[in-house]
């Protein structure tokens, strides 16, 4: 006899590190499936530039309402700082959408990431959670508390959850709002030793995007990573939730030094800048590369000397898998806990946001590439990131919950998480 199992995947697929992580989560529990169990897992999508991989992966998407552009989170959810919801009315259909979405499939778990709506509308229906995120959340909690700075109240979104039938007290910040019935988190273990983790998140390690999605690289991209001119090679990205103004402020520091120093990468997504800003500052230089097309970072990093970059966490361990060193500026808590990291392992340098300007850039990248010790630290940590089979490790701990009968997994025989 066999068990079927409906798994739909709510995340934010604008987002490039939700949107890659959660079809490598897919992947993982399609190739990891036990003996007698049977997986369907949908996608739902609000529109989505990621949408032609998931297809291409074999994975079905369902469109839900309402329908927005799909190149940016910010846009496409109205962000009005503090606000990640512009509107009671906007976050209403978001969550209105994913339930009726929900309704229809009638999934047995819903799995998603810091992606508030999602979580409450299977909340809502009383649907099995799971969450995947990049550092635990009690880890985030206590820094921004350190810090001062305290969670980030959401009144749309909590006025948009009362409205949407939520008995009792409704959730009111950034993370009870993604609180699920079981979190794996995918970063390192070794990064929390002596941390107290509560009991139903489980670190399974990192988890990004491997390979090209089969896309071809461009000629001119390939003959500039592959140049003999021993000039080492940047690639600048921000992902899609770095700043308009922090990639600016990099591409200046890089297209200023190019012409003597460096050849370079530059991803401009257009979840954050116009790629005509980024040109016009670039001037065809022609040590310089600049697109705005989704380019699997992992072939890039393979061959880059250094990714200077935000500090999200698909970028960091996608440089780290590669033995590539980094020069980070964090945007937000979980970024700088990322890049604290990489700083405390000795594989990159931190340059503090009120200090990201052109000659602090080109210091840091400078005294990357000038010592080879940020390189041996950075392939150290590749060693034990391609030793402990993220992917693997986080599909099993699933399946066993869900074998368990949704249920907080008490023992994780036969899963060994690298210390």
């Amino acid at each position: 006899m066999t068990t079927k199992t409906r798994i739909a995947i709510s995340v934010a697929l604008q987002n490039t590190g939700q949107a890659t992580r959660a079809l490598e989560i897919a992947k993982g529990l399609q190739e990891c499936t036990p003996t007698g169990h049977e997986v369907a897992i949908t996608f739902l999508s609000h529109g989505s530039w990621f949408e032609p991989y998931v297809r291409e992966a074999g994975f079905d998407i369902m469109r839900v309402q309402p329908q927005v552009e799909g190149r940016s989170t910010d846009e496409d959810m109205r962000f009005d700082p503090p606000e990640l919801i512009g509107s009671v009315e906007w976050a209403k259909a978001f969550i209105n959408g994913q339930r009726q979405a929900m309704q229809e499939l009638q999934p047995d778990v819903v799995i998603h990431s810091f992606w508030q709506v999602g979580s409450i509308a299977a909340q809502l229906e009383g649907i099995p959670t799971i969450s995947f995120l990049p550092v635990p959340p009690s880890v985030v909690v206590a820094d921004l508390h350190k810090s001062r700075l305290g969670l980030v109240e959401q009144h749309n979104l909590t006025q948009a959850i009362i409205d949407s039938g939520w008995s009792g007290e409704p959730p009111t910040n950034i993370y009870d709002q993604i609180r699920a019935d079981m979190t794996i988190i995918n970063d390192l273990p070794s990064f929390y030793t002596g941390i107290p983790i509560p009991k139903d998140v489980w670190i399974t390690g990192p988890l990004f995007a491997q390979g090209n999605y089969g896309m071809p690289m461009d000629a001119r991209l390939v003959e500039m990573l592959t140049a003999d001119d021993d000039r080492p090679t940047i690639l600048l990205t921000m992902g899609s939730s770095g700043t308009r103004q922090a990639l600016l402020e990099a591409t200046n520091a890089i297209a200023a030094g190019a012409a003597q120093h460096w050849n370079a990468i530059i991803l401009a997504s257009p979840a954050i800048v116009r790629l005509a800003e980024v040109k016009q500052i670039v001037q065809d230089h022609p040590s310089i590369y600049v697109t705005d097309e989704f380019v699997p970072c992992m072939p890039i990093c393979e061959l880059a000397d250094v990714v200077v970059c935000h500090g999200g966490q698909a970028t960091i361990q996608t440089a780290l898998a590669c033995g590539t060193p980094i020069v980070g500026v964090p945007m937000q808590m979980e970024q700088q806990i990322n890049l604290d990291h990489v700083a405390a392992t000795g594989a990159g340098i931190i340059v503090p946001s009120d200090r990201w300007r052109t000659s602090t850039i080109q210091e840091a990248i400078r005294t990357v590439t000038g010592d080879p010790t940020y390189r041996l630290r950075a392939q150290e940590i590749s060693h034990t990131i391609h030793s402990g089979y993220g992917k693997r490790q986080a599909a099993e701990c699933i399946w066993q919950w869900i074998e368990q009968g949704l249920a907080v997994p008490t023992a994780m025989a036969g899963i060994e998480f690298p210390l």
